[in-house]
């Protein structure tokens, strides 16, 4: 069903009362109400002598309902008509009229160079202050989006309650701000189905976890609860984990609650509070351990474990290393406990180095 108008629609008809209208037939010189189609709503006025009615209805074959009274002679209610003929005929009601003076924005068009082949149409806030704000405001809990869902992957999928969705294209119908309050601000073929969750742009990112962010990049997913991935390409977290960080670089991953991946290639956080700064193919698999850049490193799974992947060992004689080199501390002074004031750090080889040529 849908509203249509038509110019020049007019009929009559004989009915009285307060029920639904009877039409005879187009008057001499119009169309009948068959122009507003099958089961299509309109603008009515039925006019007699001294009473009239102005309203929604609904035609059906030959009857147009009297659904909605929008004005009449009789304070705003159904008119009972009296016998005799009447006019039928299309309006358009004052009350949903909308007219350009009344706007409150201006509406324009730019066909100049450089919008000459993709034409611009604007809205302007027309206010009486110096600035003005323009708002765009859903009604209820209702989403703000750019494109009217329709199930496939032209309008996508229907958005999150107070869901923002500004992206343009997707390839999915599933390709959508889903979630409860969430938003995708641009790019292309992005998800953001968590709740609360974002992607900022980008393509074909995914932010599912609850709170999760994803700041562009591609092939990006921040699945685990509050875990942040900002760009790079093909970095992931689990959906088992919370409070991941990935920051840039390629196939990177965290599988540890607080584990952080800044950069580098192919490096995996695998425990709690694991962190990689850095380098490719390296491994913080103790909680709470630290690899500095490099390749291939790994702290061994043990807890704190920090350690310096290929660099030049000071205790290798000029010895290049290519595997791992681990660097703890120990205590210089007679205090075994958390206040020990000097320490010394010892390197240690992982695999024996490669002397350089």
């Amino acid at each position: 069903m849908a509203l249509v108008l038509k110019d020049r629609v007019k009929e009559t008809t004989t009915t009285s009362g307060t029920g639904s209208i009877t039409l005879l037939g187009a008057v001499q010189g119009y169309q009948g109400f068959s122009a507003i189609g099958e089961g299509n709503t309109t603008y009515y006025c039925i006019a007699g002598v001294a009473e009239w009615e102005v309203g929604i209805g609904t035609y059906s074959g030959g009857v147009l309902s009297r659904d909605t009274v929008l004005a009449s002679s009789a304070s705003g209610a159904k008119v009972g008509f009296s016998s005799g003929t009447k006019d039928v005929f299309c309006t358009y009601a004052a009350d949903k009229s909308v007219t350009v003076d009344t706007l409150p924005v201006t509406t324009a068009s730019n066909t100049d160079s450089p919008n000459n082949s993709v034409n611009v149409a604007s809205l302007t806030a027309k206010v009486d202050t110096v600035s003005g704000d323009l708002a765009l405001i859903p009604k209820g809990s209702g989403a703000l989006l750019s494109r009217i869902p329709d199930g496939t992957s032209t309008g996508g999928d229907k958005r999150g309650l107070f869901a923002v969705d500004w992206q343009l294209s997707r390839s999915s119908s599933t390709q959508v701000a889903s979630g409860l309050a969430s938003s995708i601000l641009s790019g292309s073929r992005n998800t953001s189905s968590g709740l609360y969750s974002a992607v900022a742009g980008g393509f074909t990112n995914t932010a599912s976890g609850i709170y999760a962010s994803v700041l562009g990049g591609t092939v990006n997913n921040a699945t685990g609860s509050y875990s942040v991935t900002v760009g790079g390409q093909s970095n992931a977290d689990l959906s088992s984990i919370t409070h991941a960080s990935i920051v840039g670089g390629y196939l990177n991953r965290v599988y540890g609650s607080y584990g952080v991946v800044v950069g580098g290639q192919s490096n995996n956080a695998t425990v709690t509070g694991a962190v990689i700064v850095g380098g490719s193919n390296n491994a913080a698999n103790g909680i709470y351990s630290f690899v500095s850049g490099g390749a291939y490193g790994t702290t061994r799974g043990i807890t704190g474990m920090h350690i310096f992947s290929c660099l030049q060992c000071p205790n290798s004689g000029g010895s290049r290393c290519f595997a791992s080199w681990t660097v703890s501390a120990r205590c210089t002074d007679d205090k075994r406990n958390a206040s020990c004031h000097a320490v010394e750090l010892i390197c240690r080889r992982i695999k024996q180095p490669v002397s350089a040529r």
